[in-house]
């Protein structure tokens, strides 16, 4: 998509399964093109943001083991220049 004129890629549950996806892209492309989405819940009865993923299909969303504070320090040492922080529990 990149190499076709598009100005940036937003990634998601791609660079959860693999995070290695992020620091790859931004070698390849720079990071003012790299966007990771983050789909965070707050959990009330631990008091912790998770980190979610495939939260676009009901029956595959999960949790992830990333705290919402570690997972957005990982992708930014690997290279994302912007990040799209969504609140799952004021979606909707």
């Amino acid at each position: 998509i990149l190499e076709f004129g598009a100005d940036k890629v937003s990634i998601n549950s791609p660079a959860l399964a693999n995070p290695q996806l992020i620091t790859d892209l931004a070698d390849k492309f720079g990071v003012q093109c790299i966007v990771v989405g983050i789909d965070s819940y707050y959990d009330k009865e631990t008091g912790k943001y998770q980190v979610y993923q495939f939260t676009g299909d009901e029956e595959r969303t999960k949790a992830t083991q990333w705290e919402t504070r570690d997972w957005v320090q990982e992708v930014q040492k690997r290279g994302a220049g912007e990040i799209v922080l969504n609140m799952m529990n004021q979606d909707g």
